[in-house]
């Protein structure tokens, strides 16, 4: 899950180097996945497939919905140390949390 200064967001899933799912979590209804039942399936029950409001001050919690589904699908579970700012890097790899068969893990992206 990825949201830059400008509040552009970018969700992407992948296993073993292969996409799974990708999409703004901000326009969640318009995404490509290799199993686009399973996604929908866990972005209605993670509350992400929304109307929007007339009101501009109303945002969904679509990085709240994101950062969900990030842990549903990596099982990874981030405790709110990790959301403080300077807590992790501007980008991090959840790979630290798996052994490769080397023994050996991916450096930071």
């Amino acid at each position: 899950m990825e949201r830059n200064v400008n509040h552009h967001s970018h969700f992407v899933h992948a296993v073993n180097g292969r996409v799974v799912d990708r999409f703004d979590p901000m326009f969640a209804h318009w995404s490509d996945s290799t199993d686009p039942e399973r996604l929908k399936r866990d972005l209605e029950e993670l509350g992400m497939l929304w109307d929007f409001d007339p009101d501009p001050e109303v945002f969904p919690p679509y990085v709240e919905g994101a950062l969900a589904l990030a842990e549903r699908r990596t099982g990874v579970r981030l405790e709110p140390r990790h959301l403080d700012p300077g807590a992790l890097s501007h980008r991090a790899s959840i790979a630290r949390y798996y052994e490769s068969p080397e023994g050996t893990f991916p450096e930071l992206a």
